[in-house]
């Protein structure tokens, strides 16, 4: 069930998926694999299976929520697409509402672990993540605009959900608000890309306004990197002093660093 589940979601197949596809394809056979399994793979260049989270399959994205606790982003991800939104806003509902707090990234983009670190345990903020949202807001609403070349601005609406170990006694920080990326492609006018979690969810949300109100964030506590290269090994650098929740922490590299 625990193999099928992620085979079935993505649309993959073998021998047996093809021999029993009717069967295996239906949303009460999605529903008993997700009760079975407790890590979810996000494949980012497969945005229309994500999507279907926010819609037909919303159902099950509030399932995953409670019972996913680990979370693995297999591909590098450019925040600069709109199609990005939909796997951050997944990884936002499992890192952030759901009970998730083990982080595996497979691939090395060092811009998209800042993100999934950014609020989630360290205090750091990633100047080349901040850079990229300064240097866009020139370009977007001047009321919208959230991170300053000072430093990034406090969203007024984020609160912390603490660790749960009771030695823990540091002041959680404030998510701090990111807001649109807008990328001009390369003559396609390409729209915005949200960022922002406390955006995506309001974006994402039903009409039944359950997503009213501030955003909770969670907080990781085992990390591993598959690819650690020296791009990702800086931005990890920079979060630790402060990632006080981290426990584990796991580095893989085919890389020498002088």
């Amino acid at each position: 069930m625990k193999r099928l589940f992620t085979v079935v979601f993505y649309g993959f197949t073998n021998a047996f998926v093809k021999q029993n596809i009717t069967n295996l394809n239906t949303p009460s056979f999605l529903w008993a694999a997700a009760k079975c399994i407790t890590h979810f793979l996000v494949i980012t260049s497969m945005p229309k299976r994500l999507q279907s989270l926010t819609t037909e399959q919303r159902p099950l994205l509030n399932l995953l929520e409670k019972c996913i606790t680990s979370v693995a982003v297999l591909q590098c991800t450019d925040l600069s697409k709109k199609m990005t939104e939909t796997a951050l806003y997944v990884l936002h509902r499992l890192l952030d509402h759901g009970v998730a707090k083990k982080l595996v990234v497979s691939e090395q983009c060092p811009i998209v672990l800042a993100w999934l670190l950014h609020g989630r345990g360290s205090q750091y903020i990633d100047r080349e993540l901040e850079n990229r949202m300064h240097s866009r807001n020139t370009s977007c609403d001047p009321q919208s605009a959230s991170v300053s070349a000072h430093g990034a601005r406090c969203s007024p609406g984020f609160v912390t959900r603490t660790s749960e170990d009771p030695d823990d006694h540091v002041t959680p920080c404030k998510r701090s608000k990111l807001d649109s990326v807008t990328v001009e492609g390369e003559g396609s006018g390409e729209e915005n890309c949200t960022v922002d979690p406390q955006v995506l969810c309001q974006t994402f949300a039903p009409g039944d306004g359950s997503s009213a109100g501030a955003c909770p964030w969670g907080q990781i506590d085992c990390q591993e990197i598959r690819q650690c290269g020296s791009d990702s090994l800086r931005v990890l650098n920079a979060a630790l002093p402060t990632f006080y929740c981290l426990r584990s922490l796991t580095l893989h590299s085919f890389c020498k660093f002088c």
